[in-house]
């Protein structure tokens, strides 16, 4: 089964595959926790969570995908 990397985390109609808190949440303290931080540290920091993240998958065939996705949405502006 193919990621889904569109955001949803307001679509009561949508079910997830697994509980998580909001969006909004995460990207909250996903900021507050770079706050103060130089550029370098600041992505030192991000690759330490990227690390942390894909140990916690575990699945090579889902990292697989994910780093394939990452490629395909390089250099798109944020939404």
């Amino acid at each position: 089964m193919p990621l889904n990397i569109e955001p949803n985390f307001h679509d009561p109609d949508q079910v997830a595959l697994w509980p998580y808190a909001a969006g909004d949440e995460f990207y909250e303290s996903l900021v507050e926790s770079l706050r103060g931080k130089d550029p370098q540290q600041a992505l030192e920091f991000l690759s330490r969570i990227v690390l942390v993240l894909a140990n916690h998958v575990g699945d090579m065939n889902v990292l697989r995908e994910v780093i394939g996705i990452a490629r395909q949405i390089e250099g798109r502006p944020a939404r």
